[in-house]
């Protein structure tokens, strides 16, 4: 009988671990505001995105020579990675425009991920620059910002 309840016991465990990496939804705890309104932004406009087989994670991103630096990365298999020293450092200020430079960021990296979109040359107002280009804008005019998502959910991949 125990041997039957051990092998229960592992079967069990086996199928809910393939279950939940099915449907595995990960987003650090200091990102999830953003996601969330990633996510709002997306049903106001219609859109129905995935919501499983993603994770939105802090890590050690290299440094690049853009100003910006490296703070994001979106990896294909599993979701996104931000610079765990810029969000830090911008989250930490409490400074209102400083937590939407974060937010660009997050818009940006789920643009490739869930989006789809690719990298626009900065002659496009677009978020997927590949240089933030309109970062200025994004964090410092409400218009400008409103226009910039819109582009970002409406415009054709």
């Amino acid at each position: 009988m125990k041997i039957v309840t051990i092998i229960l016991v592992v079967l069990v465990a086996s199928v809910s671990c393939s279950v939940e990496d099915q449907h595995h939804y990960y987003v650090t705890p200091e990102l999830k505001p953003f996601v969330d309104n990633f996510y709002k932004q997306a049903r106001e406009r219609g859109l129905s995105l995935q919501q499983n087989d993603i994770a939105v994670a802090l890590g050690q991103l290299p440094y690049s020579d853009d100003i910006q630096g490296s703070n994001g990365m979106t990896n294909s298999d599993n979701g996104i990675t931000l610079d765990v020293n810029f969000v830090t450092q911008k989250l930490s200020t409490g400074v209102h425009t400083d937590s939407i430079q974060v937010e660009y960021v997050v818009f940006h990296e789920l643009g490739h991920y869930l989006l789809h979109r690719s990298h626009l040359d900065p002659e496009h107002y677009t978020i997927m620059t590949a240089k933030s280009s309109y970062l200025g804008d994004y964090r410092s005019y409400p218009e400008k910002r409103a226009t910039l998502i819109n582009e970002l959910f409406n415009e054709p991949r």
